[in-house]
Order: C-alpha cells, then structure tokens, then sequence
C-alpha cells in the first residue's frame, strides 16, 4: 500500500509539473498574439 501511494504522489506531482509547464506555454502563445491579460 505504501508503493502504491508513494507512486501515485509521483505521478499526481508530474500531472502538476506537466499542467503547469502547458499553461506557461498558453501564456507565452496567448500574449505573442497580442491578447490582454487572462482572469
């Protein structure tokens, strides 16, 4: 049980890491654009 958490903890942490990285990179394309600020 103890692993099994452990790997779910690593993976929960990648998703984050991973969904963070895209939304930078949203960003970054959202204001090459030229768009305004996102809320």
């Amino acid at each position: 049980m103890l692993i099994i958490s452990g790997i779910q903890i690593k993976k929960g942490k990648i998703l984050k890491i991973m969904l963070g990285f895209l939304f930078a990179l949203f960003q970054l394309y959202y204001f090459s654009q030229g768009g305004k600020e996102i809320i």
